[in-house]
């Protein structure tokens, strides 16, 4: 892959799952020493906000002003920071519902039960460190002044806080606090742990299913085996984060569990060894000369899993394959490494996507080898409302590029990307810092990834598969709602396109099975093919995706 360099944790997706998002990590921030003095106390394991200490303006909170830092260089739009520090600090209104903060000249106003609390004079609005400062000591006389912030953890005022900060970002910006960034971490990178998956119900944890070739398949654990104890502690009466919580640990280390098992008087005492795990996210299925390739989300080894799938396919399936079904349904995104990754997997030498945004390091363009794994086997790629960002990124590759149809439903249209950065308090501020330019040239946000054939209310026969094909044809006529090329279009434009196959949730047999007629017909297919390229109208041969991307820049 040529191209821009791209960080390992640049993600994107709808938001609706622990990775849904673009997203970059970055390493903490190293601030200069004045900074690092902190006007609050901090406990060993994590920093905590002390209702009574005096703060000075030039000793902020670090996780304040790592947020706001972050804000000012990375976030995709200027931002005014008082409006988002003022935003953030009636925030502690979760906590007190009595306090509240007001911006009024060049005051910031702290107020709790019909009375003042402090007045802070208001400094310039992309003085970083010195609304961080506000914002310290607004909180510290905030919580010696209210009883319900004084007793509050601090996790709770950072949440309160700094979710209504970013609440004033767009929808994809967001707070996690520790707990919860530790989950999302572990579903991005892996984790130390034994490779199942389980259910707590009424105090009974059971194993719903083993990831195979994991420690705990190694070890011999089986689907609805029931989990007694961990390490000699009872299982019964946890919750399901807290059973999780005990199966985690360190790489290398062992945990034992103590197994009943269906069918079997004995109880089983079974040590395993905990390696990291990552969730498989490539299922490949074989429907005759057809190969069913499905990808559930972009972690860090779905590229890898996915040559690793297709190398063994070509292997056991060499010249008996037909066509591929790229089944990209209800996937809500993830690492756009991946994306880039998994679309180079089937693609010749050309671009995959362009990033465009405010910091300088997120304008790049990402280009394919002249690799294509399938050497050229017709691929038909399944998408529906649930296909979010990297997924969005694929499907719009290769249809753009002419590699594959696109059937089902209109994408999500989740076209930006996220960039992750860790806080002092190990919590994540989540950025968006980029748009998604396609290898055509139009923009992925709020407008997907149309399919060439629509099957919403289509069935699974022959005539269906016609009369898709037809009504992309109609709509590709003179006045038809795809007579105009993707990269042209306003924002009326892409309403009427996307309302003429808005996008569904549901997974219709009947998209298998029409990819499966398309694709054991030669003819049909390159028909299709052919409208999918009229459709996207890539731009002029040779134009680059920097040209592209100043054309787009023009029409706005």
């Amino acid at each position: 892959m040529a191209g821009g360099s791209i960080s390992s944790l640049l993600t994107i997706g709808s938001g609706r799952r622990a990775f849904a998002a673009m997203q970059h990590e970055r390493p903490r921030l190293r601030l200069a020493a004045p900074l690092l003095a902190l006007a609050l106390a901090i406990s060993a394991c994590s920093q905590s906000i002390s209702p009574s200490t005096e703060v000075a303006e030039e000793r902020p909170d670090r996780v304040f002003l790592a947020s706001l830092q972050e804000v000012t260089d990375l976030y995709i739009d200027p931002v005014d920071l008082g409006t988002l520090a003022v935003a953030g600090l009636n925030g502690l209104a979760k906590v007190d519902p009595t306090v509240n903060a007001t911006r009024e000249g060049e005051l910031v106003r702290i107020r709790g039960d019909q009375r003042n609390i402090v007045e802070i004079p208001a400094p310039p609005s992309r003085n970083a460190p010195a609304w961080a400062a506000v914002m310290t000591r607004a909180v510290a006389a905030a919580r010696a002044d209210s009883r319900k912030l004084s007793t509050a953890e601090s996790d709770a005022v950072y949440d309160a806080v700094l979710t209504a900060m970013v609440a004033g970002l767009d929808r994809f910006s967001r707070y996690a606090g520790s707990d919860v960034a530790r989950e999302q971490r572990a579903s991005r990178d892996g984790f130390g742990g034994i490779g199942v998956t389980i259910n707590v119900e009424n105090g009974v944890t059971r194993i719903v299913s083993v990831i195979p070739e994991s420690p705990a398949a190694m070890a011999g654990v089986q689907v609805d085996d029931q989990i007694l104890t961990i390490d000699g502690n009872g299982a019964a009466g946890l919750d399901q984060r807290e059973v999780v919580q005990l199966l985690r640990g360190r790489v290398d280390s062992t945990v034992r569990l103590t197994i009943a098992r269906p069918g079997i008087i004995d109880l089983l005492e079974v040590p395993i060894t905990r390696q990291r795990i990552v969730v498989p996210t490539i299922r490949v299925e074989h429907i005759g000369p057809i190969a069913h390739v499905r990808i559930l989300s972009f972690n860090q080894q779905t590229g890898r899993r996915l040559v690793e799938a297709l190398e063994q396919l070509l292997a056991e399936r060499a010249g008996q394959l037909r066509g591929v079904i790229l089944d990209l349904r209800n996937n809500p995104g993830g690492l756009l490494d991946q994306a880039v990754r998994v679309a180079d997997a089937f693609l010749g030498e050309g671009p995959i996507i362009a990033t465009r945004g405010r910091h300088p390091a997120s304008n790049q363009s990402f280009e394919a080898g002249a690799r294509d794994m399938m050497r050229g086997v017709p691929m038909v790629v399944l998408i529906n409302g649930g296909s979010a960002s990297a997924a969005e990124i694929v499907a719009a590759a290769l249809q753009d590029r002419g590699r594959a149809v696109v059937v089902g439903s209109a994408s999500f249209g989740k076209g930006t990307v996220q960039t992750v950065m860790r806080l002092p308090n190990d919590g994540e501020l989540t950025l968006t810092w980029a748009r998604l330019l396609s290898p055509s040239g139009y923009l992925l946000h709020e407008h997907g990834v149309i399919p060439t054939i629509c099957t919403n209310g289509l069935v699974d026969d022959t005539a269906s598969l016609r009369l898709g094909l037809l009504r992309e044809t109609r709509a590709m006529g003179p006045g038809g709602a795809a007579a105009t090329p993707r990269m042209q279009l306003d924002d009326d434009g892409w309403r009427t396109l996307r309302n003429t196959c808005s996008g569904q949730s549901r997974e219709q047999d009947v998209d298998v099975k029409l990819a499966e007629r398309l694709l054991l017909d030669g003819s049909l297919f390159q028909r299709a093919l052919r409208l999918s390229q009229a459709a996207v109208a890539p731009p002029r041969p040779g134009a680059s995706v920097a040209d592209r991307r100043r054309t787009t820049e023009l029409r706005q």
